[in-house]
C-alpha cells in the first residue's frame, strides 16, 4: 500500500531521524545475544563444567572489551567469540548486508572449462571441458553441448570479439554473462589439421602439375635444356595463411573483430553462473568409474552431498542401479547435515529375505528396494552434523564398517535466528543429540571409523584417493566371506546364473541352433529334442514322445 490519507500508513523512515550511539548500540547487542543464548540454547551447553565456566561470568568477560572497540568488525569478532564460548557446534554470528554496497554487481560467468595461457598459440588453451548434464541448461557444461564441439587442446582466441591476452582471461570478458550467449572465437585443433593437410595436398599436386609440364615440355622441345624458369610467386591468399596463421596483428582484430585462418571458428555458447553443479556430476561419474573399475563392476558407489533435498535426490539418483551390483559404497564424505538420515538408513540396512525365481530373467529379491550384499560406508573431517548421525547409527546398527577419517564432531541442532537492532543475525543450538551409547559425548568427539585412512595433500594434488580403494578392497573381502558360506552362497550366484543363461540362449538362437529364444519344460515339437540336454531339463514322458 502506498503511504497517504487513504491508507493511513505514515512514512516513518523518512521523517524520523534517529541519532545512534554505537557504543551503547553494540553493548545492548552483546547483552541480547548473550540473553538469547541463555534463554534458549541446552543447559548442558551453559552448565556443564567440562565446557567452561559459568555463562554470568563469560558476559562480564566479554563486556569488559566494549570500551575498546571502534569498528563493527571489531564487534563482530566479540559477539563471535561470545558464541564459541558455548564449545559446542551450530553457534554463528552474520553481519547484515550493507545497502550502500551493490553485492552481486559484477559476477563472472563460466564456459565449463579449465583453461591455461598458452604462449605460442597466444590463446587459452583448453584442458579439460566439464561436462555434468549435458541435457541440462542450468547443470551442463557449455563447451561440452551439442554443435560446440570444443574438446580439450583446443585454444580460446576471442569472446565476443574481444581479443584474449594474458591480461585479459576469459573471467573479465565473462562478467554478467551468465545465461546469454557468446561467441567464442576458437582455434580448433581437428579443423587446423584439416586445413593444413589440405594445404599439403595441394602444394603436393601442385608440385606434381609442375613436373608433368616440365617433361612435356623438355619433349616438346626434343630435349633441349632452356634457362631455368624462376619459382612462381606465392599468391596473396597463400601469404596470408602462411603469414596470418599462428601470430595475427592486432589491427586486424581491431578492424574485423574476427580472426582468419586455418582452423579458426566461432562457436556461440550460453554461459553458467556457476559450473560447481557440473563439475559435481563428473566427480561423481568418476569415482563411480573408478569403483566400478576395482571391482570389476561388483560393487557399486553413491554419493551423499548433504542431508537435505539434494541429498535425497542424488541418492535416490543411482540407487536403483547400484545396489544390485552386489555390494555397495556410501560416501559421505563432504557431507554438510541435514535432517533426512532416517529416512536412508532403513535402506542400506534392509536385506533380501528372499527371491521371485521366473523361467526367464534374473530373480527378483523381497523386498526388491533392497541391498544386494555388504554396504560400506565413507566419511572425513568434512562430515558433518547428520551425517554423523548417520555414520554413528550405521555402526550401532551394524549395518557394515565405517573407513576414513574421524567426522567433524558437530551434532547440536540449530534452530534459533535471533536478529539484533541493527540486522545481525545470531544462530544458536537449541537442540543436542543424546545416544544411548555415548549420551552428549558425540558432539565434540565425532564418530571413529572402523578403518581409519588419512587422505594426504599429495594424493588431492594427484587425484589418487586412497580411502575409496581402501573401501571398495573392504566390500570385495565381505563379498567373499559371503559366497564362502552355503546359507547365503545362493545369494550372488542367482543372478549370476540367470545371466549365463540368458548369454548361452542369445548366442545358440545367434548360431540358429535354437528356434525360439527360450528353453521350455516340455517338448513343443519331436525334432527338436535336443532343446532337453540341459542338466536342469524335464525329460519327457513316454507318452509325449
Amino acid at each position: 500500500y502506498a503511504y497517504g490519507r487513504d491508507s493511513g500508513l505514515v512514512d516513518i523512515e523518512s521523517r524520523v531521524r534517529v541519532l545512534v550511539d554505537p557504543v551503547k548500540e553494540w553493548g545492548q547487542m552483546l547483552r541480547a545475544t548473550w540473553r538469547a543464548a541463555r534463554d534458549s540454547v541446552l543447559p548442558v551447553f551453559l552448565s556443564n563444567p567440562a565446557v567452561g565456566p559459568r555463562w554470568e561470568d563469560v558476559y562480564s568477560a566479554h563486556a569488559a572489551a566494549l570500551p575498546k572497540l571502534s569498528s563493527r568488525t571489531e564487534l563482530q569478532d566479540v559477539l563471535t567469540e561470545l558464541c564459541c564460548s558455548l564449545r559446542c557446534s551450530h553457534a554463528f554470528v552474520c553481519a547484515p548486508v550493507d545497502p550502500g554496497r551493490t553485492l552481486g554487481a559484477l559476477r563472472p560467468a563460466s564456459l565449463g572449462a579449465d583453461l591455461v595461457w598458452d604462449s605460442e598459440r597466444r590463446g587459452y588453451r583448453i584442458k579439460s571441458v566439464v561436462r555434468g548434464d549435458v541435457w541440462c541448461p542450468t547443470r551442463g557444461g557449455p563447451l561440452a553441448k551439442p554443435g560446440v564441439g570444443l574438446k580439450a587442446g583446443d585454444v580460446l582466441l576471442a569472446i565476443n570479439r574481444t581479443r584474449l591476452t594474458e591480461d585479459q582471461p576469459p573471467g573479465k570478458l565473462l562478467l554478467n554473462a551468465a545465461g546469454h550467449e557468446v561467441m567464442i572465437t576458437a582455434e580448433v585443433k581437428d579443423e587446423l589439421d584439416k586445413a593444413l593437410a589440405k594445404l599439403s595436398l595441394k602444394a603436393d599436386s601442385n608440385k606434381k602439375r609442375g613436373n608433368t609440364e616440365k617433361i612435356r615440355a623438355k619433349k616438346a622441345s626434343g630435349g633441349r635444356k632452356d634457362k631455368a624458369e624462376k619459382p612462381k610467386p606465392k599468391s596473396a591468399d597463400q601469404h596470408k595463411m602462411q603469414d596470418h596463421a599462428m601470430n595475427p596483428p592486432a589491427d586486424k582484430w581491431a578492424l574485423e573483430g574476427s580472426y582468419w585462418g586455418p582452423g579458426v571458428k566461432n562457436i556461440r555458447a550460453r554461459a553458467l553462473s556457476s559450473d560447481v553443479d557440473a563439475r559435481y556430476r563428473d566427480m561423481v561419474a568418476g569415482q563411480r568409474a573408478r569403483v566400478h573399475q576395482l571391482s570389476d563392476g561388483r560393487v557399486g558407489y553413491l554419493h551423499v552431498p548433504d542431508m537435505e533435498r539434494l541429498g535425497f535426490s542424488e541418492f535416490h539418483r543411482h540407487w536403483g542401479a547400484e545396489r544390485v551390483r552386489g555390494g555397495l559404497v556410501v560416501d559421505l564424505r563432504g557431507n554438510g547435515g541435514g535432517h533426512i538420515s532416517e529416512l536412508l538408513l532403513p535402506r542400506l540396512a534392509q536385506r533380501a529375505l528372499g527371491f521371485e525365481v521366473t523361467r526367464t530373467g534374473p530373480p527378483v529379491p523381497f523386498p526388491e528396494a533392497c541391498v544386494a550384499g555388504p554396504v560400506v560406508l565413507l566419511v572425513d573431517h568434512s562430515s558433518c552434523s547428520d551425517a554423523e548421525i548417520a555414520a554413528h547409527c550405521f555402526q550401532q546398527m551394524k549395518i557394515g564398517p565405517v573407513v576414513g577419517t574421524r567426522t567433524w564432531g558437530g551434532v547440536a541442532g540449530v534452530g534459533l535466528d535471533a536478529t539484533t537492532v541493527d540486522g545481525t543475525t545470531i544462530g544458536l543450538p537449541v537442540m543436542g543429540i543424546f545416544m544411548r551409547d555415548k549420551g552428549y559425548d558425540l558432539e565434540n568427539c565425532g564418530v571413529v571409523p572402523n578403518m581409519q585412512i588419512q587422505r594426504s595433500p599429495q594424493e588431492y594434488m594427484n587425484h589418487l584417493d586412497s580411502q575409496l580403494d581402501a573401501a571398495v578392497k573392504e566390500v570385495l573381502g565381505l563379498l567373499e566371506v559371503e559366497t564362502s558360506t552355503s546359507d547365503a552362497a545362493t545369494v550372488p550366484l542367482l543372478p549370476k546364473l540367470s545371466r549365463d543363461m540368458q548369454i548361452e540362449t542369445a548366442v545358440a538362437c545367434a548360431s540358429h541352433e535354437l528356434m525360439w529364444p527360450f528353453k521350455a519344460w516340455q517338448p513343443i515339437r519331436p525334432q527338436i529334442e535336443r532343446v532337453y540336454d540341459a542338466p536342469w531339463a524335464h525329460e519327457p514322458c513316454a507318452n509325449e514322445i
